[in-house]
């Protein structure tokens, strides 16, 4: 896509191209096993501003995020989604790449039993691990593991609400 702003202030370039390509694979192995791969590439072109007093360097980046997917109904009432993510997000300038170029890894295993033909409980556990790089050696990379509990109800086949509660561990 294309924006053009024709009121951009200093910091904003008045034109940025946005590329964007998804990639969505289902497949049911069985009755009871589901797989999903995605793939979705991202392309922003963010050219630097160089205008008077005011410079901005290039913010061009490409982000690709790779998610699978595996859901099994142990039985009827019985299920387990298995979910699987890597993200990058790397930029075009060297020195921007320095500080913010990013990793992401994440894990998610997420059970259900249905317990009426409107309600289900649910027990989540997440493992998510961060890396962003920095010129100067600081460790910003961090972890995340969550621990959740709840459940979904159903009111209408047009509206659900889920509710939660757990904890997370940074």
């Amino acid at each position: 896509s294309y924006r053009y702003r024709s009121d951009s202030d200093v910091l904003q370039n008045e034109d940025e191209i946005f590329h964007h390509f998804a990639l969505h694979v289902d497949h049911e192995a069985t009755a009871n096993t589901k797989l999903r791969l995605d793939n979705i590439f991202t392309y922003t072109d963010d050219p630097s501003i160089s205008e008077g007093a005011v410079f901005r360097r290039n913010a061009s980046y490409i982000r690709n995020i790779v998610e699978a997917d595996v859901a099994h109904a142990f039985t009827p009432l019985t299920k387990a989604d298995l979910h699987g993510l890597f993200a990058i997000k790397r930029y075009d300038d060297s020195d921007v790449a320095d500080e913010s170029d990013q990793d992401e890894y994440r894990a998610t295993l997420l059970g259900t039993r249905q317990i009426s033909r409107t309600a289900l409980i649910r027990v989540q556990g997440m493992f998510r691990h961060y890396e962003q790089d920095s010129a100067i050696g600081i460790n910003r990379d961090f972890d995340v593991a969550r621990a959740s509990g709840g459940f979904k109800k159903l009111f209408s086949p047009e509206f659900s609400a889920i509710f939660d509660v757990g904890a997370d561990f940074v």
